[in-house]
C-alpha cells in the first residue's frame, strides 16, 4: 500500500536556513526572495542573512528538527526534498460465522458473528523516520443472536441482541506517531508552550489507556509531550509534514436490543415492536491543545520579516493560539422506539398497510458533563470583557517594531511586561479583571439540561402504504406509501461541545514575539465555543413513493 502520491515532494529547511542565511533561498514558485525585513530597523537584513545574535534558539530548533533537503530547490518548482512514495504490506481479513440451532418446533436461536481484522502495523509518514504512525487496534468485531418462538399457530415472538465496536486511530497522521522527533521534549523543551500542562491526560479517558499500552515516545506516563503544529504561509508551497496527536483515537460501541410480536387474526397481521439503541463513544474533541503557530508571511504583522522560515529563526509569529487543556468526550445516547402496525388485506386485489411508531431520541451528550452551550439571552453588555487595543508607546498614531503595543482603550496606558521587548502579542486579548468571561454560557447539568440541550421527548411517526390488483390477475398492480421519518444529526454535531469554556478555553496571540512569552507576559484567553442549538427539533423527513408494476410476456421478470 502506498499512503501517498509518488514522488514525495517537500519544502525543507536547507542547511544554509538553519544558521539564518537566507540569500539562496526561493518561494513557492522557485523565485528568489524579496528582501527580508528586519522589524528592528524597518530595513532589510543585508544580504538576506540574519546576525548571529539575532537568532531565535528554540526558533532555529524548530527548522533544524526536519531532514535536510535531499537537492537544491530549482527555478520555478517548490521543492528541495524528493523521495519515491513510500509503501507497506496489509492483511485484511473478513470472517463470518452463522450458527442456527432449532432447538424444539417452536424454538430457534441463531447467532451470527463477522468482522475486519488488520495486523497492527506502523505506516510510513510523508518523510519517512519523521512522521511514521501506528494503529494499535485496526478490528471491527460485530456480534448477534436472535431468538424465534412460536406461542401458537398464529402468534410468534422474536428477539434480537446485536452489538458492534471498533477502534479507530485516524485523521491528521493516520495514528499514534512513532518516531523521537515527535517527543517535544527532544529538540523543544526550551519552546514557549502558553500550557504547559495542556498535554495531562485523565486517567479515566480512554486515550489514557491507549498511551499506556502503547507507551509512544511522546508519553511519560501522564502528558503527552507532542510538538505544536506550525503553519509556514503561502511562500512555502510544499510545507513539511506535521506531528499531531491522532485526529480520532477513539472507541465507538452500540448495542441494540429488538423484540416484537406478531398475531395473525383473519385478513389482518398485527405486529408490535420495541427498540433500543445504546451508543458509547470515547473521542478526543481537538487536537488544538497542542498549540498552533503560525510563521506565515502576514503583510499585517509589523514584525514580519516576509518568509516563514525566517520568522521561525527570528521568533515571529503570526498567530499562536493554543487551547488549555487535553478533552476527550465520553458520549452516550440512548434511543428507545416502539411501534405497532396491521397489514389488511381488505379484498383480494386490495392489501393495506398502515401504523404508528412512537420515538424518544435522547441527544448525544458527554457522561462527564464537559459540555457548555451559549445563550445569547443570558449575555450582558456590562459583563463583557475589554480587549486590549494596538496603541504606540511614542504617543503617535501609527508606529511599527517595539514602539507598537497593547493599550488599554479606556485609558490609553501602554501594557508593559518586564523582560518584553514589546507587548504586541496581547492586542485583542481581554485585560485582566474586566468582564465575565463566561458572560452568557452556562455548563451542562448546571441549570441547563445534563445533555447540554433538548428536544421533544417523544415523538410519533405514522405510516401508511397499499397495493392495489388493477386487474385482479397480478399482471398490473399499483404500490404506494408514506410516512414520517426521524433521523439522528451526525456525531460530528456534537463531539466537539466537549472542551467548551469554562472546561477549557483558549489562548490566541496575532503578530508577537516568542521571546516575550514567559518574560512578565501572560495573555489572558479568547473564549472560544462550539454550540449546538439548545431547544432543538428532531431532524424529520416526510417520505412518499408510488410505483405501477407490469408483468412481462413469456415468464420474464
Amino acid at each position: 500500500i502506498a499512503p501517498f502520491g509518488s514522488p514525495i515532494r517537500l519544502r525543507l529547511p536547507s542547511a544554509l536556513e538553519r544558521t539564518g542565511d537566507f540569500s539562496q533561498s526561493r518561494d513557492n514558485n522557485g523565485n528568489l526572495l524579496p528582501p527580508l525585513m528586519d522589524y528592528q530597523t524597518g530595513a532589510p537584513f543585508p544580504n538576506q542573512i540574519i546576525p548571529a545574535q539575532r537568532l531565535y534558539a528554540p526558533g532555529v530548533a524548530v527548522l533544524s528538527r526536519y531532514p535536510l533537503p535531499t537537492q537544491e530547490q530549482a527555478v520555478g518548482t517548490n521543492y528541495n526534498y524528493q523521495i519515491a512514495a513510500p509503501t507497506y504490506a496489509q492483511l485484511t481479513q473478513q470472517p463470518a460465522v452463522r450458527i442456527d440451532y432449532q432447538l424444539s418446533d417452536k424454538l430457534r436461536f441463531s447467532g451470527k458473528y463477522s468482522g475486519q481484522l488488520q495486523r497492527p502495523v506502523t505506516t510510513p509518514g510523508q518523510i519517512p523516520g519523521f512522521s511514521d504512525a501506528y494503529a494499535p487496534h485496526p478490528y471491527i468485531k460485530n456480534y448477534g443472536i436472535t431468538v424465534d418462538y412460536m406461542i401458537s399457530p398464529a402468534t410468534f415472538i422474536e428477539g434480537t441482541y446485536g452489538r458492534i465496536q471498533n477502534e479507530l486511530a485516524g485523521g491528521n497522521e493516520a495514528g499514534i506517531l512513532t518516531n523521537d522527533e515527535a517527543n517535544r521534549l527532544k529538540s523543544l523543551k526550551d519552546f514557549p508552550l502558553l500550557y504547559p500542562d495542556a498535554g495531562v491526560l485523565p486517567p479515566e479517558s480512554y486515550g489514557y489507556k491507549i498511551m499506556v499500552e502503547t507507551k509512544p515516545v511522546f508519553w511519560d506516563g501522564k502528558t503527552v509531550n507532542l510538538p505544536p503544529q506550525f503553519n509556514w504561509g503561502g511562500r512555502i508551497g510544499a510545507a513539511p509534514p506535521q506531528q499531531r496527536y491522532p485526529g480520532w483515537l477513539n472507541i465507538n460501541r452500540t448495542q441494540d436490543v429488538a423484540v416484537s410480536m406478531t398475531h395473525v387474526t383473519g385478513r389482518h397481521t398485527i405486529k408490535g415492536g420495541y427498540y433500543l439503541n445504546h451508543s458509547y463513544k470515547a473521542q478526543n474533541a481537538n487536537v488544538s491543545w497542542q498549540g498552533t503557530v503560525n510563521f506565515g508571511n502576514d503583510t499585517n504583522n509589523a514584525l514580519d520579516s516576509g518568509f516563514g522560515y525566517a520568522n521561525a529563526a527570528l521568533g515571529v509569529f503570526t498567530q499562536y493560539t493554543q487551547q488549555s487543556k487535553f478533552v476527550e468526550g465520553s458520549m452516550l445516547y440512548n434511543q428507545t422506539e416502539f411501534y405497532i402496525q396491521d397489514n389488511w388485506k381488505v379484498t383480494n386485489r386490495l392489501t393495506l398497510d398502515y401504523g404508528m411508531r412512537f420515538v424518544h431520541q435522547q441527544p448525544q451528550y458527554d457522561q462527564f458533563g464537559q459540555e457548555s452551550n451559549f445563550f445569547p439571552d443570558k449575555w450582558k453588555a456590562s459583563d463583557a470583557q475589554v480587549l486590549y487595543i494596538a496603541g504606540c508607546s511614542n504617543g503617535a498614531t501609527t508606529c511599527s517594531g517595539n514602539i507598537r503595543n497593547a493599550m488599554d482603550p479606556r485609558t490609553g496606558k501602554i501594557l508593559t511586561a518586564v523582560g518584553a521587548l514589546n507587548t504586541q502579542a496581547a492586542i485583542g486579548t481581554p485585560i485582566p479583571g474586566t468582564g465575565n468571561p463566561l458572560n452568557g454560557i452556562i455548563q451542562a447539568g448546571n441549570g441547563i439540561a445534563k445533555t447540554n440541550y433538548i428536544w421533544p421527548k417523544l415523538v410519533v411517526a405514522p405510516r401508511f402504504g397499499f397495493a392495489y390488483d388493477v386487474t385482479g390477475k397480478s399482471n398490473w398492480v399499483v404500490r404506494g406509501g408514506g410516512g414520517l421519518f426521524y433521523d439522528r444529526p451526525d456525531g460530528n454535531t456534537v463531539f466537539s461541545t466537549p472542551g467548551n469554556p469554562p472546561i477549557a478555553t483558549t489562548k490566541d496571540l496575532r503578530n508577537g514575539l516568542l521571546t516575550t512569552l514567559g518574560q512578565g507576559l501572560s495573555p489572558q484567553p479568547v473564549p472560544g465555543m462550539s454550540t449546538f442549538q439548545y431547544d432543538a427539533k428532531i431532524p424529520t423527513s416526510l417520505q412518499w413513493q408510488i410505483g405501477i408494476q407490469k408483468s412481462l410476456p413469456w415468464g420474464m421478470v
